[in-house]
Protein backbone atom coordinates (compact mmCIF):
# COMPACT_ATOMS: atom_id res chain seq x y z
CA UNK A 1 0.00 0.00 0.00
CA UNK A 2 1.24 3.55 -1.12
CA UNK A 3 0.23 6.88 -1.32
CA UNK A 4 1.08 8.43 -4.45
CA UNK A 5 3.72 10.77 -3.15
CA UNK A 6 5.17 7.24 -1.70
CA UNK A 7 4.38 5.30 -5.33
CA UNK A 8 5.59 7.70 -7.20
CA UNK A 9 9.63 7.11 -5.12
CA UNK A 10 9.13 3.34 -5.38
CA UNK A 11 7.10 2.60 -8.83
CA UNK A 12 10.07 1.31 -10.00
CA UNK A 13 9.60 -1.40 -8.03
CA UNK A 14 7.20 -3.01 -10.75
CA UNK A 15 10.28 -3.51 -12.51
CA UNK A 16 11.96 -5.50 -9.81
CA UNK A 17 9.02 -7.71 -9.38
CA UNK A 18 8.63 -8.77 -12.96
CA UNK A 19 12.35 -9.21 -13.14
CA UNK A 20 12.62 -11.85 -10.12
CA UNK A 21 8.64 -13.19 -10.74
CA UNK A 22 7.38 -12.00 -7.63
CA UNK A 23 3.60 -11.23 -8.19
CA UNK A 24 2.47 -8.93 -5.94
CA UNK A 25 -1.14 -6.95 -5.68
CA UNK A 26 -0.16 -3.12 -4.91
CA UNK A 27 -2.82 -0.41 -3.83
CA UNK A 28 -2.36 3.38 -4.24
CA UNK A 29 -4.39 5.77 -2.59
CA UNK A 30 -3.81 8.77 -5.12
CA UNK A 31 -5.25 12.22 -3.90
CA UNK A 32 -2.98 13.93 -6.18
CA UNK A 33 -1.48 15.65 -3.19
CA UNK A 34 1.65 15.36 -0.86
CA UNK A 35 -0.78 15.37 1.65
CA UNK A 36 1.48 15.16 4.31
CA UNK A 37 3.48 18.21 3.84
CA UNK A 38 0.72 20.21 2.48
CA UNK A 39 -1.42 19.36 5.60
CA UNK A 40 0.90 21.63 7.54
CA UNK A 41 2.42 23.87 4.67
CA UNK A 42 -1.01 25.58 4.25
CA UNK A 43 -1.76 25.61 7.72
CA UNK A 44 1.31 27.33 8.57
CA UNK A 45 2.35 29.06 5.75
CA UNK A 46 -1.12 30.01 4.14
CA UNK A 47 -0.61 28.35 0.44
CA UNK A 48 -0.46 24.67 -0.42
CA UNK A 49 2.43 25.42 -3.46
CA UNK A 50 4.35 22.19 -5.25
CA UNK A 51 2.36 20.29 -3.02
CA UNK A 52 -1.25 19.78 -5.11
CA UNK A 53 -0.29 17.75 -7.89
CA UNK A 54 -2.19 16.25 -11.09
CA UNK A 55 -3.76 12.67 -10.67
CA UNK A 56 -1.35 10.00 -12.16
CA UNK A 57 -1.58 7.30 -14.17
CA UNK A 58 0.47 4.62 -12.09
CA UNK A 59 -1.46 1.77 -13.48
CA UNK A 60 0.61 2.46 -16.70
CA UNK A 61 3.46 2.95 -15.60
CA UNK A 62 2.83 -0.63 -13.83
CA UNK A 63 1.87 -2.13 -17.45
CA UNK A 64 5.08 -0.35 -18.86
CA UNK A 65 7.29 -2.61 -16.55
CA UNK A 66 5.95 -5.74 -17.45
CA UNK A 67 2.98 -5.70 -14.80
CA UNK A 68 -0.91 -4.79 -14.98
CA UNK A 69 -2.68 -1.84 -13.59
CA UNK A 70 -5.97 -0.92 -13.17
CA UNK A 71 -7.58 2.48 -12.15
CA UNK A 72 -10.31 2.72 -9.92
CA UNK A 73 -12.07 6.79 -10.07
CA UNK A 74 -15.53 6.32 -9.16
CA UNK A 75 -16.59 5.77 -5.32
CA UNK A 76 -19.48 3.93 -6.81
CA UNK A 77 -17.26 0.96 -8.37
CA UNK A 78 -16.93 -1.94 -6.43
CA UNK A 79 -13.39 -2.14 -4.83
CA UNK A 80 -13.97 -6.19 -4.24
CA UNK A 81 -14.20 -6.70 -7.93
CA UNK A 82 -11.26 -4.80 -8.74
CA UNK A 83 -9.41 -6.75 -6.23
CA UNK A 84 -11.03 -9.97 -7.87
CA UNK A 85 -10.03 -9.26 -10.95
CA UNK A 86 -6.34 -8.25 -9.74
CA UNK A 87 -6.39 -11.81 -7.77
CA UNK A 88 -7.07 -13.31 -11.18
CA UNK A 89 -4.48 -11.84 -13.44
CA UNK A 90 -2.26 -12.42 -11.11
CA UNK A 91 -2.98 -16.58 -11.18
CA UNK A 92 -3.46 -16.61 -14.49
CA UNK A 93 -1.25 -14.35 -16.03
CA UNK A 94 1.81 -14.50 -13.22
CA UNK A 95 1.74 -10.52 -13.19
CA UNK A 96 1.86 -8.22 -10.49
CA UNK A 97 -1.07 -5.42 -10.75
CA UNK A 98 -1.38 -2.06 -9.17
CA UNK A 99 -4.42 -0.83 -7.97
CA UNK A 100 -4.60 3.06 -8.65
CA UNK A 101 -7.41 4.32 -6.57
CA UNK A 102 -8.36 8.02 -7.26
CA UNK A 103 -9.09 9.49 -3.87
CA UNK A 104 -10.56 13.13 -3.15
CA UNK A 105 -8.94 15.63 -0.67
CA UNK A 106 -9.99 14.92 2.94
CA UNK A 107 -9.03 16.16 6.84
CA UNK A 108 -7.51 12.77 8.09
CA UNK A 109 -5.13 13.08 10.26
CA UNK A 110 -6.01 16.55 10.55
CA UNK A 111 -3.74 17.83 13.79
CA UNK A 112 -1.07 14.89 13.96
CA UNK A 113 2.30 15.88 13.56
CA UNK A 114 4.12 14.89 10.63
CA UNK A 115 8.05 13.66 11.04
Amino acid sequence: MWGDGALGYSVMEFDTYKRHGVNVIGLCGNDACWGQIERDQTTWLGDPVSNVLEYSPYEKIAQALGGEGLCISSPKEDIKQYINTAQNIVKANGKSVLLNVLLGKSSFRDGSISV
